[in-house]
């Protein structure tokens, strides 16, 4: 068996599109019968739809658990539609708790 590298130009993952490949860096494995081998990661230059351009490895754009998604702005965006919806459910409560003060007044 060998080591085929699958070309990912022009493939979008979520929010990311590979623009190419980029620097390959050597890294020391940290577990599994390979411990303390080094192997050879393949990155890829990509470009977020923020527009933010990231280096991501092709295991970690692949992989089916929490796989890249864009270059951190994802996340953002989550927390703060989270951070939106408190805000708004905490409001409508309070509104609705004014509202019965002054029916029970």
């Amino acid at each position: 068996m060998g080591n085929h590298l699958i070309d990912l130009t022009g493939q979008r993952f979520s929010r990311l599109l590979v623009l190419e490949r980029g620097e390959d860096f050597i890294s020391i494995r940290k577990s599994g019968a390979r411990k303390g081998k080094l192997e050879k990661n393949v990155r890829w230059k990509c470009q977020c739809d923020c527009g933010k351009i990231i280096l991501a490895e092709s295991s970690a754009l692949k992989r089916k658990t929490f796989p890249t998604r864009s270059c951190g702005c994802f996340g953002d965006d989550v927390l703060r539609n989270l951070h939106k919806n408190y805000n708004r459910k905490q409001t409508w409560t309070l509104k609705n708790k004014s509202k019965q003060k002054d029916k029970e007044e």
